[in-house]
């Protein structure tokens, strides 16, 4: 039987490994200029990065608050954010739109990239 997460509806894993961590979910260099030029404040660019990262690696956006900690613990520690946002900043995250403006500007990176 197939793993849940190589369903025709992944979802993430509960325990990201670090080897995939680091393989799959680390912004790349021109990731991390992009993000830079569309988000300046680094709390923004951190849920530009890991809405970026997870929907090129499940193929859809979910709420950040359904995201791993895990993941979102390896972006801010790669971005150098001192603290994750709170569940409440994320939820308002989510409901902002800000939310919006990266998800129209993640499909067009990635559709660039393809």
């Amino acid at each position: 039987m197939s793993a849940i997460q190589d369903t025709a509806y992944p979802r993430f894993r509960s325990g990201i490994p670090q080897h995939e961590l680091d393989t799959v979910y680390t912004p790349a260099p021109n990731e991390q200029r992009w993000a830079r030029r569309r988000a300046k404040q680094l709390q923004q660019r951190f849920f530009l990065l890991l809405h970026l990262k997870a929907y090129q690696k499940q193929g859809f956006f979910c709420a950040t608050v359904d995201l791993p900690s895990d993941l979102s613990g390896y972006i801010a520690k790669r971005l150098g954010l001192q603290k994750r946002p709170t569940k409440i900043q994320q939820r308002q995250y989510d409901q902002s739109s800000a939310r919006d403006r990266h998800i129209n500007w993640i499909r067009a990176y990635v559709a660039a990239e393809s």
